[in-house]
């Protein structure tokens, strides 16, 4: 074969070799090029998404600036809001220099409206939060969330216990086996009512609804009909035992099992005690709207004494109750008649009639781990809070008493009551009470 041919055949292969070489050059430039940019496009949404959720967090945190300082105004009167932009019923607050990672910052913008409601059950107070990011590469970042927000209820249920979900309930003779117990009675009744409508009328549709709640770890009921919710935290007794009893609404009958959930829901709130200058409380007479104390030990009132309240007023004894005599609380009166109890609560005698007829005006509270006792047949229209202790509760000889309100305590016995009646009242879920710490809770998210 001449030498020239073979040459221009040497040059065709070496010619081959480099364009398949070029072009697989080419197309892994192109492959590393595009792995490249898949990989830059990746960081920038991983970094987009970690700031995203920075910015959430930064809105949280601005939703707990705000909480923080409504229950700050709501508990002191001296709050004033510092570091706060006021104007009129707006309050408006930055939260800047939040250095997040690599450069970049965060800042909080915060407006809470109608800050200064002198009515937190009217027009709620509403909280706007941004929590802005901003990035290296000057794209902004910015999450909203708002929430309307009340005082958190208290007396949230006609009979609540304060019991850890798993203790163990009373076992001790002559009391029954629960932290809510209804027990040697012969026909029990819980149902509830809204006293801003009304007077409670068994007849009506209207003022006698399903929404009576009894919750604990444990439960217990005899020849007793509750028309509403029986609730109960304990993992092992997750049904109430009922003896001749009904849990059901108004239209249903027997126990109604879509009605008992494992989620106890009473809530426990600290109980303020009460101080100021004030008067002595007398044993009887009349006294006025003002703070009254007794700290002379026991405060005892004999089957002859009447003290009659006029106004509303705030009672502190820092020992024990001992009432064998009554109070009355004037139908005039435009406030709550809040008593504070230190030591052991009894009421053995004619009772406390609150002419009022609205449970919202008469709370008894007591933060200690001594018994309470209502003993009466006088109708009651009010709250008790007796979170560390026992409350029993019956007919004086045996007979009827009827509650208009709410009971919450350790351990709430209605005990040999014939024909024990607990009207819960609907309104106390916008009613607050100075002497109990409610803070400010989340009543509805807004979405943005």
């Amino acid at each position: 074969m001449p030498l020239i041919a073979m040459n221009s055949q040497r040059t065709a292969q070496r010619g081959s070799v480099v364009l398949v070489a070029l072009c697989f050059t080419i197309v892994l430039a192109v492959a590393v090029a595009s792995y490249v940019s898949l990989c830059a496009r990746t960081m920038q949404l991983s970094n987009r998404s970690f700031c995203y959720t920075s910015s959430v967090h930064l809105a949280e945190i601005g939703m707990e600036e705000a909480l923080w300082s409504l229950n700050q105004a709501l508990n002191s009167s001296s709050y004033t809001w510092s570091g706060w932009t006021l104007a009129g019923s707006t309050a408006t607050k930055t939260l800047a220099d939040f250095t997040i990672n690599q450069g970049v910052q965060g800042t909080v913008n915060i407006t809470v409206s109608n800050y200064n409601t002198t009515d937190p059950f009217g027009t709620p107070s509403t909280i706007t939060v941004a929590g802005i990011v901003q990035m290296t590469d000057g794209i902004t970042i910015d999450k909203q969330i708002s929430a309307t927000v009340k005082p958190a209820v208290l007396f949230s249920n006609a009979v609540g216990s304060t019991a850890a979900p798993n203790s163990s309930p009373l076992s001790y003779w002559p009391y029954p086996t629960g932290n809510v117990a209804f027990v040697n009675n012969t026909a029990a009744i819980v149902d509830s009512y809204d006293s801003f409508l009304g007077s409670y009328t068994p007849s009506s549709t209207v003022n006698r609804s399903d929404q009576a709640i009894i919750s604990g770890p444990f439960l217990q009921f005899s020849y007793t009909s509750v028309y509403g919710y029986a609730t109960t935290a304990n993992s092992t007794a997750t049904t109430p035992t009922t003896s001749n009893s009904s849990i059901t609404s108004l239209g249903g009958s027997g126990v109604n099992s879509s009605r008992i959930s494992n989620n106890g829901n009473q809530r426990n709130f600290d109980i303020v005690t009460p101080s100021g200058s004030g008067s002595i409380l007398p044993t009887s007479g009349s006294i006025g709207p003002g703070f009254y104390y007794y700290t002379a030990g026991t405060f005892s009132q004999d089957s002859s004494s009447v003290l009659t309240i006029t106004g509303p007023a705030t009672i502190y004894v820092s020992g024990s109750v001992d009432m064998w005599g009554s109070i009355v609380i004037s139908a005039s009166s435009t406030g709550p008649v809040q008593i504070y109890v230190g030591g052991q609560l009894y009421i053995y005698g004619p009772g406390i009639d609150n002419q009022t007829r609205k449970p919202g005006y008469l709370a008894i509270f007591g933060p200690s781990t001594w018994d309470g006792y209502l003993y009466t047949n006088t109708s009651y229209y009010g709250v008790i809070y007796m979170p560390n202790s026992v409350l029993y509760v019956w007919g004086k000889g045996y007979g009827d008493l009827e509650v208009y309100g709410s009971l919450v305590a350790l351990n709430v016995i209605p005990y040999y009551s014939d024909h024990f009646k607990l009207h819960y009242d609907l309104n106390l879920r916008k009613t607050t009470f100075s002497l109990v710490n409610t803070p400010y809770d989340i009543s509805q998210w807004i979405k943005n």
